[in-house]
């Protein structure tokens, strides 16, 4: 089965790699970290009805901005675009102030909280 790889892309912050849609045939390929799940969609709750939506419309229904348009009451696709974006930046905004996600976005090491994990060995 295939598994995610996220794009290799510098600059891209691990919060913005948990906005992107998973590349798995189905959910049951998927070993899910059930808290960061609950973090996520507490999150997302906390969007407006529109803007969850949108998110809910791109990523778990799989709509193209064509069809996400005629949901979200816009006349271009360019606006349900520019809506999904703007609804992006939102969640972002807000998975950055949650106590389990904020440190994700952590570019230097040294600001994330140290691993509560013991390594073997």
């Amino acid at each position: 089965m295939m598994k995610y790889e996220p794009p290799s892309k510098l600059g891209q912050t691990e919060i913005e790699l948990l906005m992107m849609p998973f590349n798995t045939l189905s959910a049951g390929d998927l070993d899910p970290d059930w808290d960061m799940l609950e973090a996520v969609t507490e999150c997302v709750s906390m969007l407006s009805e529109k803007e969850q939506t949108i998110i809910y419309g791109l990523f778990y229904d799989r709509l193209t901005y064509e069809e996400l348009k005629t949901v979200v009451g816009v006349k271009a696709k360019s606006h349900a675009w520019t809506k999904t974006k703007t609804a992006l930046e939102n969640l972002k905004q807000i998975m950055e102030q949650h106590p389990m996600l904020r440190h994700l976005g952590d570019t230097n090491e040294k600001d994330r909280p140290a691993s509560t994990e013991k390594t073997a060995g």
